[in-house]
């Protein structure tokens, strides 16, 4: 029986010290937050007038990168890169949440300063590109009007919250997280007391039982659960911290603690907290995410939680048992029933996450139309309607094929189009891996799936030591009928591999 191996390979940067020393005294020197006028006045001088700290730091927390020319902005010989004078902004969608007028919103800038295409992202942003400095101050004002903001979804602060994007529809969930997700976003974004962070800072709440947002690889992870107490059911949060991919993936520790509802800010901002305060993180940016706290510096989860528990103030109760999700492929696509009687959502496959202006604005329309106007982005970069009466669900599905984004999972297209697609569009930033989702979509659903690995790898060599001990590699070559892989950044290789028989 076959199987598919994914895996991928880097080496080890060396040179990230300098790269800290660099970044940590801009940070240090300002909040960025609180100097919009700047950007007004980029925007009136031109590109020329931005200065190395901003281009290199402080636009960052603002949700916006300088976009690079191939190898990216900050890729070429000796870190210069080859930047461009566009920028890339990244919008963050807590949970994955929209109306349909944001949509629609969202629409008229990508059309106006985008080149009339986005992104969905792996954490539910939605990532514009080719935008101008002159265009940066309108692009957010036009966001702020709609209750969007591009505030933190970049640079060494809280990326965007996610959530599932099922949340209060789903008929087997636990609980309707979103709420705690909106108030977590209110505490972290925008707050000084957590803008410096060592390095970027991701949190999961959910209350789905599949985890579709992937708690295991967040720096916060909260998986909703019950327990019964005095008799009663009572919902509450498992804890998990310290997870993380790059270079060196690690999966969350999961404390032994029941959080329950009203802990999880307190709990969110004690962790952010310790984060924050660990300054032995700031020593080397390529060892400063939360992760390294054990990885690194001999914590443990009983430490962790012990100074936890002493910034909060108040014991958590211990763990109750929990029921993973077996399956890593979590999205949802399809038409499927609700929790509400008499209605459903409809997912539709956006492939390889990008959508046109015209798209967007179109299932915008289908979404007043035929439901109640909610839409949802999801992890796996699709776009899901919800509240549909079960009697528009097949001419909703059918009018979302004829725009392209079609109900269920566009594998064939997938499979063509990903060896093309990975070397051709940006590097990094949050789209890198919609090329991972895309192969690992393919052979969930395609193949009859053996196992994924997703392992880092120092050099060739060791990586074809691994394949050769897991079978799918024989002296040195490839047992393969299908490869689908790309060079995308310096000597990191993403490859999915299907062994022959």
């Amino acid at each position: 029986m076959g199987g598919w191996v994914f895996c991928f390979y880097g080496n080890d940067a060396t040179k990230q010290g300098t790269q800290r020393g660099r970044r940590e005294g801009p940070e240090r020197a300002k909040n960025a937050w609180e100097c919009f006028d700047e950007i007004r006045q980029f925007a009136r001088e031109g590109h020329a007038s931005i200065p190395a700290e901003w281009l290199g730091t402080y636009f960052r927390p603002w949700g916006v990168y300088t976009q690079g020319a191939g190898a990216g902005a900050i890729g070429g010989k000796g870190g210069e890169g080859k930047a461009t004078p566009y920028f890339m902004v990244r919008i963050r969608v807590p949970s994955g949440l929209l109306l349909s007028h944001q949509l629609r919103a969202l629409a008229d800038i990508t059309e106006q300063h985008a080149r009339g295409v986005a992104d969905l992202t792996v954490r539910q942003n939605v990532q514009l590109h080719w935008v101008t400095i002159e265009s940066l101050p309108e692009v957010f004002e036009a966001l702020w009007r709609v209750g969007l903001t591009t505030m933190g979804a970049c640079g060494d602060d809280t990326r965007n919250i996610t959530g599932c994007p099922l949340a209060g529809v789903d008929a087997e969930e636990v609980c309707d997280a979103s709420p705690l997700v909106q108030e977590a976003t209110k505490l972290l974004v925008g707050n000084r007391d957590f803008y410096n962070l060592p390095r970027k800072f991701k949190i999961s709440i959910t209350g789905c039982r599949v985890w579709c947002s992937y708690p295991e690889i967040n720096d916060v992870g909260l998986t909703a659960l019950t327990r019964t107490l005095n008799g009663h059911p009572e919902v509450g949060f498992s804890l998990r911290v310290g997870g993380g991919l790059s270079s060196e993936p690690y999966f969350a520790l999961r404390l032994n603690a029941f959080v329950g509802w009203d802990q999880v800010i307190p709990v969110v901002q004690g962790v952010a907290e310790i984060f924050r305060d660990a300054d032995g993180l700031r020593e080397n940016r390529e060892r400063a995410r939360l992760k390294y706290l054990f990885m690194r510096h001999g914590w443990t989860a009983e430490s962790f939680q012990a100074e936890l528990e002493r910034r909060i103030g108040f014991r958590l109760d211990p763990a109750v048992r929990e029921a993973p999700p077996s399956d890593v492929y979590r999205d949802h696509v399809g038409v499927h029933g609700q929790k509400q009687e008499g209605y459903c959502y409809v997912g539709a496959a956006v492939l390889r996450g990008r959508i046109r202006a015209e798209q967007m604005r179109a299932a915008a329309d289908l979404a007043d139309r035929f439901a109640s106007g909610e839409l949802r982005t999801t992890s796996m970069q699709n776009l899901v309607i919800v509240n549909v009466p079960k009697a528009n669900a097949d001419v909703l599905a059918r009018e979302l094929g004829e725009i392209g984004l079609r109900p269920g999972t566009d594998i064939e297209r997938c499979s063509a189009e990903i060896g093309y697609w990975v070397g051709r569009t940006y590097w990094g930033r949050g789209i890198m891996t919609a090329a991972v989702r895309a192969v690992t979509t393919y052979a969930f659903k395609s193949l009859d799936l053996l196992r994924v690995f997703a392992l880092p790898f120092t050099d060739n060599a060791a990586s074809v030591r691994v394949l050769e001990k897991a079978g799918y590699m024989r002296e040195g070559r490839l047992r393969s009928s299908a490869i689908k892989a790309g060079q995308v950044r310096d000597q990191y290789l993403y490859a999915a591999v299907r062994p022959g028989p």
